[in-house]
């Protein structure tokens, strides 16, 4: 998201996780968290994308830019981190091969 410029593969890529997000709930129990988890890496993703794709339509509220350049900017910093972390808790008795 940092370096998001929607280009072609980065369009491809979006597309890609947003499936896999919509499939997660086919393959990991709702205790698990894992598809919730996706949601929300993939709605806060949006917001990001969002203000970069339309960031100067906030230019003339110069309020608005800024509450919105610093959501974003916790949102990739913050929110990321901390929800991937999340998901790798999550995931990690799904993709632990170390008792194979």
């Amino acid at each position: 998201m940092i370096a998001w410029r929607g280009t072609a593969e980065q369009v491809e890529t979006r597309t890609h996780f947003f499936r896999a997000y919509q499939e997660a709930g086919f393959l990991f129990s709702k205790d698990s968290g894992i598809q919730d988890l996706l949601k929300l890496l993939n709605d806060e993703g949006a917001k990001v994308i969002g203000f970069k794709e339309h960031h100067d339509s906030y230019k003339s509220d110069t309020a608005l830019y800024i509450q919105q350049f610093k959501e974003t900017n916790d949102i990739q910093l913050r929110v990321f981190e901390q929800g991937l972390e999340r998901l790798r808790v999550a995931m990690q008795q799904y993709l632990d091969f170390s008792r194979i």
